[in-house]
This record gives structure tokens, C-alpha cells and sequence, in this order.
């Protein structure tokens, strides 16, 4: 899919446009099949999320607003799930977890807060999808204090939503044309990375 980009990165689809489409079609099914195969229990939850994660790069295949609004409720549930795999300890929540997910949060509802039109139910969207987010990077951040800094599932669950925060970031930018240019190299590979590390956390944690 990248390699389809750099040959036109300013191409909706890229240089061929069933390359692009083929491959966000597989992205969340080959995250699915290595987490099936790779556990000893299979969590509803986790399954879930990788359902909700796959029909919104179904729907995202559109670039309406409506399609960004229904995208936007399918990964949110698919954040819910996944956090709720990751078995967050939200009652003794480390209050030194927020200055891992604080900086990012801030810079994110800045931006969006600054240049979303609240006027129009879509700048709502926006918003209230971002607050989802932040909500995701809370949970992955607060895992620090069950498992420590050091631990594989934490880092990789930690840097995941690190990464999928700046896809969601560049991508929101070119939405309200804060960014120049599609800039979908930019986008689809730090989501793709994401997906990976989130995908490897969950199986790296030990309670399967």
C-alpha cells in the first residue's frame, strides 16, 4: 500500500486503486487471524475490536461525511473493546499516567477546538470521536502501573495508540484543511503500524 502511494501520493487511491483497496480490506482480518491462532482463549472483546476496526476501513472507503461520521462510531467501538481486552485497572489509575498521555491529548483537542466548525453536527463528530481517543490513550497509558514501564505488552499497547493518535491527527488535519495535500502515506502507514503493536500487545499480555 505504500509503496502504491509513493508511485502518487496525491491520488486519492494511489497509483493503482484495487491495490489500496485490497489491501485496507485485509488489514484487520490479518490482525484477527494472527491474534486467533496465536492465543490459547479467544476474547470476545478482542474480536470485536477488530471487527469494528475492519467495517470502518470498509465504510472509510468513502470520504463523505457520513461516511466519516458511521467510520468514526465503528472505531470507537473498537477502542472500547480493545481497552476493555487490555483489562485497565481504572480504580487505582496512577495519577503519573497522565503525563504519558497528557501531551499528546492537549496538542490533539487544541487543534481540534481551534479550527472545527461546532456549528455543524460533523465538527461535533470530530470532537467527540477525539474525546474517544483520548479515552483509548488513557486506558493503554494507565497499564503502567500493572505492569510496569518495562513491560512488552504496556510498550507495545502505549506506542500503539501513540501511533494511531497521529494517523487520527494528520487525517483529521487534512479533513478540516489545517494540512496540505492527502497525505496518505503519512496516514495509512502510522495506522497500519498501530494496528500492528496493538495487535501484538494484545497477545503479548499474559492472562490467556
Amino acid at each position: 500500500m505504500i509503496a502504491n502511494f509513493m508511485m502518487r501520493p496525491n491520488a486519492t487511491y494511489g497509483k493503482v486503486k484495487y491495490i489500496f483497496i485490497f489491501t485496507k480490506f485485509l488489514i484487520m482480518p490479518l490482525i484477527g487471524a494472527i491474534y486467533y491462532f496465536g492465543t490459547k482463549k479467544v476474547a470476545f472483546s478482542v474480536m470485536l475490536y477488530v471487527f469494528g476496526h475492519w467495517f470502518g476501513d470498509l465504510i472509510l472507503l468513502s470520504d463523505s461525511n457520513l461516511a466519516v461520521n458511521l467510520g468514526g462510531l465503528s472505531f470507537t467501538i473498537g477502542h472500547f473493546a480493545i481497552i476493555h481486552a487490555f483489562h485497565v485497572d481504572w480504580a487505582h489509575y496512577p495519577i503519573g499516567a497522565l503525563v504519558l498521555a497528557f501531551p499528546f491529548i492537549a496538542a490533539q483537542q487544541y487543534k481540534i477546538i481551534k479550527n472545527a466548525n461546532f456549528k455543524t453536527v460533523f465538527g461535533w463528530c470530530l470532537f467527540t470521536y477525539c474525546c474517544f481517543l483520548d479515552y483509548a490513550l488513557l486506558g493503554v497509558s494507565g497499564r503502567v502501573g500493572q505492569l510496569g514501564f518495562s513491560n512488552k505488552s504496556f510498550l507495545l499497547g502505549y506506542f500503539g495508540y501513540i501511533s494511531f493518535m497521529t494517523s487520527d491527527f494528520i487525517l483529521i488535519s487534512t479533513i478540516l484543511g489545517i494540512a496540505k495535500g492527502l497525505c496518505r502515506i503519512e496516514i495509512l502507514g502510522t495506522y497500519m503500524l498501530a494496528q500492528l503493536l496493538l495487535g501484538n500487545a494484545i497477545l503479548a499480555q499474559n492472562y490467556y
